[in-house]
């Protein structure tokens, strides 16, 4: 199922490390760049938000403001500020785990109704939690999302698609690459679930979407790049 060589030549020459204290670099900075604000507190406790939480597809309207974006983003998929020191090389870690400490897995950020924001496309760059404008400018029928018509896109406020690009974990994983990186979306979607709850919106895995149609408005090759996960997320109450 792997090859334990290159895992082992992998983690002897510290590359997951390297690659993670750099990451920074990967993330863009221009004149388009949408820095997010400072997130709220989650005063929640945690089995409250356990207890809360529930599959929600069908929203009120309402749209989220910015601040409420940032912290969703934040504690789903941002950088928690822990620092671990892996043979003299400082890596960033986030708010759930990753093989290897890689985080190979992009979110992209539908815009539906958010104040402050253009609809469109927006990558999240987690390293500065900052919104990087994709695709704003074509208009997109969200009605092709999602295969059915049980989520109400209408109301959503915003979308989540997760990327992953086969390259970033293969040289270390193998044939492995694939298992862990579904694991890894796994923990990221209950992340993202819990901390709707939390910030008294609602939200829904959806495994039934229109892989083709997101990847070709994400401009992703359909060959390294590929969309793996999806979910919705709205104003419930």
């Amino acid at each position: 199922m792997n090859d334990f060589k290159s895992m082992h030549q992998y983690n002897y020459g510290n590359f997951a490390s390297l690659m993670n204290s750099v990451e920074q670099y990967n993330e863009i900075e221009n004149d388009e760049t949408i820095l997010l604000p400072k997130p709220l507190r989650i005063k929640n406790k945690l089995q409250q938000v356990l207890k809360k939480r529930k599959s929600v597809r069908n929203y009120i309207g309402l749209s989220c403001d910015l601040r409420e974006l940032s912290t969703i983003l934040m504690y789903s998929f941002g950088i928690s500020g822990r620092k671990e020191n892996f043979g003299g090389i400082v890596a960033s870690m986030r708010y759930y785990a990753s093989g290897g400490a890689l985080y190979p897995i992009s979110v992209i950020i539908y815009i539906n109704k958010v104040d402050g924001l253009k609809k469109g496309l927006y990558l999240y760059q987690p390293m500065y939690h900052s919104l990087l404008p994709l695709n704003i400018k074509t208009q997109i029928d969200i009605n092709k999302l999602f295969v059915g018509s049980n989520i109400d896109v209408k109301n959503s406020s915003f979308f989540v698609f997760y990327k992953y690009a086969i390259s970033s974990t293969y040289l270390k994983y193998g044939e492995l690459s694939l298992a862990n990186i579904l694991i890894e979306a796994g923990m990221m979607a209950q992340n993202f679930s819990l901390v709707t709850t939390a910030c008294g919106f609602g939200s829904c895995p959806i495994a039934g979407y229109n892989k083709r149609f997101i990847e070709d408005i994400c401009n992703l090759d359909h060959v390294n790049e590929h969309i793996i996960f999806t979910e919705s997320c709205g104003r419930n109450e």
